[in-house]
């Protein structure tokens, strides 16, 4: 796997409020091909990760919202992208820690408890994972189309 393109979206505002941690020295998604299919990987505004599969028309999975596949917290996202339907996955479950929640917590007034417990727990997904979990499903992908 060759990564391609490594960019930077403007986060550099919310990054700042996240504090100190990983994510300040991490990109904020790439691109890249892998078992014949486009990938891509895209930070979040809260901070976490989220990894995305096309497939092209023809394939068993284009066109399919419910899928049995085996990806950090289940397929999340499903959407037609041109001719291509993407699938995707987030880093945003109950065991994932957020950056963004942190900020979060500071801001909230009622929910403040419950967004600081959140804030703190976890463990954070870098890129190198949500890169890692996203070839995982590129290759459930090529294997369903054989």
């Amino acid at each position: 796997m060759r990564i391609y393109r490594y960019f930077a979206r403007s986060l550099r505002r919310e990054r700042k409020l996240w504090g100190p941690g990983p994510w300040q020295h991490e990109p904020d998604g790439a691109f890249f091909w892998f078992a014949g299919l486009r990938c891509a990987v895209m930070r979040s505004a809260l901070g976490h990760w989220c990894g995305y599969v096309q497939v092209p028309e023809g394939h068993p999975w284009h066109g399919q919202d419910e899928l049995d596949v085996d990806v950090h917290g289940g397929l999340t996202y499903t959407r037609a992208h041109g001719e291509r339907w993407q699938l995707g996955f987030d880093c945003a479950h109950v065991h994932d820690n957020l950056p963004g929640m942190g900020f979060l917590a500071r801001l909230s007034g009622g929910a403040r408890r419950r967004v600081k417990r959140r804030a703190g727990w976890g463990t954070y997904k870098t890129i190198q994972y949500a890169i890692d979990e996203t070839k995982r499903l590129a290759e459930q992908a090529r294997e369903a189309s054989v």
